[in-house]
């Protein structure tokens, strides 16, 4: 689950998806956010992830109460100046800036199982700083 360290022409790629986009904005966690659903779904739900590319991820996340995964959502999950950027393709990440996906890659992030990519650097960081 680890995008490989990128090559400069998939660098120069990833930063235009980046700057194209509309609305991305760095991650702000809402208040008590450790105590939300989508963070408690994030670590206790059945879940396949999967790099597309070195800033987005194909993610497909479950219910703690079922093994069935439930729809894909791209999710762009990447460092670019200084910040860390994401954005969910989802409803809930559209009207709440916060999903069930995104905090699902937090987590792995924080426990050392998702590699992130610096665009200003093209370094894959294994853990938040």
């Amino acid at each position: 689950m680890t995008p490989e360290q990128p090559q400069p022409d998939q660098l120069e790629q990833a930063r235009q998806t980046v700057e194209n986009r509309l609305h991305l904005t760095p991650l702000t966690f809402p208040e008590k956010w450790t105590l939300s659903t989508q963070w408690h779904r994030a670590q206790a739900s059945p879940a396949e992830c999967g790099p597309v590319n070195p800033v987005e991820f194909d993610l497909l996340i479950g219910y703690p109460d079922t093994d069935e995964l439930g729809d894909r959502h791209r999710v762009t999950f990447t460092i670019y100046q200084g910040e860390l950027l994401a954005h969910c393709d989802c409803h809930a990440w559209t009207y709440h800036d916060w999903c069930t996906h995104v905090a699902h890659l937090w987590w792995r992030w924080s426990r050392n199982q998702l590699g992130v990519t610096d665009l200003d650097t093209g370094d894959v960081h294994h853990s938040p700083p």
